[in-house]
């Protein structure tokens, strides 16, 4: 058994990731590793050719032509202040300098919620989903009486919002705003380009703590239209417009722009299972969850004049940007654009025989597929991600896709039901046979390029060079948390009740501090996205009866339990092949839950305990989890232990970048800038003071503020109040600007590598630096504006999967000499450059724990006063391994029922996992009429999402 045992740790500790064959079975190719490797060179030396043909005039012209949509967009609010919009939301690739369509939705402000201030009027409507009359994806909109009076002419006899009159109408005034009545200067108006996720942070700040930027120079003027050619189109799939340009130096270019009306509503679809179909031990789960939290927009889209399209693109960018330019995942994803571009360019107009049926949403859709697909523990996921497999995904996304076209079925990633290969009514199968062959195709001519020999070239060496380093940091890191965690020979007994001793709960024994944390975080953005998703308040009188026997933490309790349980259920029946069990678990599953439910109330413990915060908390759901384990071997145990197992495995291998997922560092940031703001619009202070005071402070904002000011003037623009806007001019003297080229540190701005872009150890080296200067002033100083910089600067977006930077988390775990090992077999200036940062960044993390020690924390005996009593000095007393912690180490008894609900009323707080599950406990209850007592148990289980209901 011993040796046993020592041979797997061996195992575990040489595991070493490696390439094996592809087998592609629609396309009936096999691809040997080597073959693997030189397509990574292809696919690589492909995207450096794309990259560099970066032509200025191009960014010059979308530049121009997105000046101008703000001019159109802003005259049509003027012309009728019901389309007034805000915000312009880009929903472009801003690393896609080269493409000449622009994307952008319009914000209706009027019908959107969040509202824009304080004071304005929260439109009322109800959200109509899951009809027969509605197809999927779609909603209805059906205005309350309030609204309707105002957007009569918009609606149809039965209430609905249509869609097609408001898009109509939009168009008639963007007409007018083109001719002489449109805003000329960009003083006139208040505004800002934004992508949706920074959206989501903006506008969930007051408006007294908004700042934006404005057009520099000392008369701005937007483009006149006069000097284009302007064409605007009205279409089912948007609005369409196509500019042409009259300047010599662009007139070669033209811009195709499409603008979708849209009515932003701050709450979560009711028709999608995403993200509760993830589960909760998934790499990405604590991702999808925050992603859930952004927000949807009814998009005007599609034939159907009452029918809204239901997108999330706050979700949708939260995800994709969650990993930079040079990570694999953001790669493989250019890569599949650039395949479609070269499919077409291939068979180009003059050979087609067929219609265009892919496109780049299809192709990011297989992508996010396939990581959710990818259920292994993070540690592995992070391998499979990496570098090393960009064209094994490739191809194998690309083979998958050759089978999804000859089916005519490509689920949207979101609404499962809904096609995005639906057949619009003029194609026929063989276009899906043609397109599906022009894939295959285009894989058999990816196999005859991978045959060529590239080890004799340099740029070959060297990314192997940069892939095996890479692969040999991740490997380290792999073994590094795999051999924190416990034993499997012993894990499945010390986490099992039966066995723990003198009968006292173990189920949290084999938790962290740090795996506990990191539930209570999951748990509580998964009760947010339950709480937020969208209620139409027909039921609104049933919020007004209040029963206080819910306000009980008792019922969190068993509200999570429950959630939990049919998470386990609903991704135990999806893999379990053998429908006889499924059936025999669907038949158990409702009253094995609710005796679970029973026994929690019923638990004197939980009755009378302190729960004091939410590790607390955690530990009781964690404990009755593991009690329904091992209680109830029938049903409960089947789908929960490999549920709870891979939970476990997660929770540990991500806890370790905890301080990084919960990314407090942006809110203190956008705190600081709302105090900034909020100061000027008072006036207490000038914009100069109080720039100088948070620059002193070392806020970032107030830094990059200060360079910007130094290149020369900066307009600050604020928004406090409806129809009130004011405008600061800063500026410094000549003497003291800085010289361009260089920041305030004294560092270059810009830093040449000799060796390939895309890779980790070049993100790490160039991490903090700016490269916009090409770029014209409209651009830079939309992404330098201070709400974007904060919210995308503390925004994860990083080289692998999962949450944190494992280069960052592996010096603060002092394992630096495994880091300085790895880095051996880089070039010796790159080498040199990671040795120095390893050594600055190890430093700054000595003096910031110095203070924080261990040692430090112990109780002094020279501190103890004369008078204190022996008792009143701590004492730690050791405890048995497999009885974990002591009931009378959970909590402690309240003697007074008033201190029991003290304390409950600062737990429940918003920002408390308590507070969030009440929250969405109560709007779920709220929405089920009881008409008798008993029935408040099943209400438990009514909001399950499972196939088996």
């Amino acid at each position: 058994m011993k040796k046993t045992m020592r041979s797997k740790s061996r195992e575990k500790i040489e595991f070493r990731a490696r390439l094996n064959e592809v087998i592609l079975p629609a396309s009936k190719l096999k691809l040997c590793p080597d073959q693997l490797h030189n397509l990574n060179f292809i696919f690589q030396r492909k995207l450096d050719e794309w990259r560099r043909s970066d032509d200025p005039s191009v960014l010059l012209a979308k530049s121009v032509s997105e000046r101008l949509i703000q001019r159109l967009v802003c005259g049509a609010g003027i012309l009728d202040s019901r389309f007034a919009s805000k915000f312009l939301i880009t929903l472009n690739n801003p690393d896609n300098a080269n493409s000449i369509n622009l994307k952008y939705l319009i914000r209706i402000d009027a019908l959107s919620v969040p509202t824009l201030y304080s004071n304005d009027t929260k439109p009322s409507y109800n959200i109509i989903e899951q009809e027969p009359d509605i197809p999927n994806g779609y909603a209805k909109i059906r205005l309350h009486s309030g609204l309707l009076r105002d957007w009569s002419e918009f609606t149809n006899s039965a209430g609905y919002l249509r869609r097609d009159k408001i898009q109509a109408k939009f168009v008639e005034l963007l007409a007018k705003a083109a001719g002489n009545d449109g805003p000329v200067s960009p003083l006139q108006i208040d505004e800002s380009v934004v992508d949706a996720e920074s959206l989501h942070y903006i506008l969930h700040l007051p408006a007294e703590q908004q700042i934006f930027y404005g057009a520099g120079g000392n008369s701005p003027r937007y483009p006149d239209p006069r000097d284009l050619r302007l064409a605007i189109v009205d279409e089912p799939n948007g609005i369409r417009l196509r500019i042409e340009f009259l300047s010599p130096a662009l007139a070669n270019i033209s811009i195709n722009v499409r603008l979708l009306v849209a009515v932003g509503v701050d709450s979560w679809s009711a028709s999608t299972d995403f993200p509760f179909r993830v589960s909760l031990g998934h790499s990405d789960c604590l991702l999808y969850y925050t992603a859930a939290q952004t927000g949807i927009y009814l998009v005007g889209f599609g034939v159907h004049s009452s029918s809204w399209q239901i997108r999330l693109p706050g979700a949708e960018h939260t995800i994709l940007n969650h990993y930079n330019q040079d990570s694999a995942i953001t790669t493989i994803m250019d890569v599949l654009y650039l395949v479609l571009q070269e499919i077409y360019q291939r068979f180009g107009r003059k050979k087609q025989t067929s219609y265009k049926i892919l496109n780049k949403y299809i192709l990011r859709t297989m992508l996010l597929y396939e990581l959710e697909m990818d259920t292994s523990n993070p540690t592995t996921a992070i391998i499979n991600w990496s570098p090393l497999y960009i064209s094994t995904h490739v191809v194998e996304i690309l083979d998958r896709l050759v089978v999804l076209l000859q089916r005519e079925q490509v689920s949207n990633y979101f609404f499962k039901k809904a096609n995005l290969l639906a057949n619009p009514g003029h194609l026929c199968e063989e276009d899906y046979l043609i397109e599906a062959r022009k894939v295959q195709q285009y894989l058999l001519r990816l196999f005859d390029e991978s045959l060529m020999s590239f080890k004799g070239n340099i740029e070959y060496a060297k990314m192997m060079t940069l892939i095996n380093t890479e692969i040999t940091l991740l490997t380290k890191w792999k073994e590094i948390v795999d051999g924190l965690s416990p034993p499997q020979s012993t894990r499945g007994r010390r986490m099992c009740l039966a066995f723990a001793a003198n009968n006292v709960d173990a189920a949290f024994a084999q938790y962290t501090c740090r795996q506990l944390e990191y539930v209570g975080f999951l748990l509580k953005n998964m009760v947010n996205v339950r709480e937020n998703i969208w209620q139409n308040d027909d039921n609104v009188w049933m919020s007004s009866i209040h029963d206080h026997s819910r306000d009980h933490p008792i019922e969190d309790i068993a509200y999570i339990l429950v959630t939990i349980l049919e998470q386990a259920r609903d991704i135990y029946c999806e893999e379990c092949p053998n429908t006889k069990i499924i059936g025999k678990l669907k038949l158990y599953f409702n009253s094995s839950t609710a005796k679970l439910t029973e026994l929690v109330r019923r638990d004197k413990d939980i009755t009378y305990t302190n729960i004091t915060d939410d590790i607390m908390l955690v530990k009781i759901i964690l404990k009755w989890l593991y009690k329904a384990m091992d209680q109830n071997k029938k049903c409960l145990a089947v789908i929960l232990r490999p549920f709870l197992n891979t939970l476990f495995i997660a929770s540990h291998a991500i806890s370790w970048h905890m301080e990084q997922a919960k990314n407090k560092g942006m809110d203190d940031e956008l705190n600081a800038l709302g105090a900034f703001c909020k100061l000027i619009n008072e006036g207490r202070v000038t914009p100069a003071e109080g720039l100088m005071d948070a620059y002193s402070k070392k806020w970032s904002w107030a830094k990059t503020m200060l360079e910007l000011v130094g290149e020369g003037s900066l307009r600050l623009v604020f928004a406090p109040e409806r129809y009130r806007v004011s405008r600061h001019i800063l500026a410094m003297p000549v003497s003291k600007k800085p010289r361009r080229g260089r920041s305030s540190d004294g560092y270059n701005v810009k830093r040449s590598l000799s060796f390939n872009e895309r890779n980790y150890f070049n993100s790490l080296l160039n991490k903090g630096q700016r490269t916009i200067s090409n770029q014209p002033s409209h651009c830079q100083i939309k992404q330098m504006s201070p709400l974007n910089l904060t919210i995308q600067e503390f925004t994860r977006r990083g080289n692998h999967r999962c949450f944190g930077d494992i280069f960052e988390s592996m010096i603060k775990m002092h394992k630096i000499n495994v880091l300085q090992d790895v880095f051996s077999s880089l070039p010796e200036d790159e080498r040199r450059e990671l040795h120095e940062m390893i050594h600055q960044l190890s430093m700054e993390k000595t003096k910031k724990t110095t203070s924080t020690k261990w040692s430090n924390t112990l109780p002094s005996i020279k501190k103890v006063p004369p008078h204190a009593k022996l008792e009143d000095i701590q004492t730690y007393t050791p405890t048995n391994e497999e009885g974990g912690f002591r009931a009378e180490q959970c909590g402690t008894t309240l003697s007074s029922p008033n201190k029991f609900h003290e304390l409950m009323k600062k737990l429940e707080k918003k920002d408390s996992l308590i507070g969030s599950c009440r929250a969405a406990r109560l709007k779920e209850d709220n929405s089920i009429v009881y008409f008798h007592e008993n029935f408040k148990t099943k209400s438990l289980t009514l909001s399950c999402r499972s196939k088996g209901k």
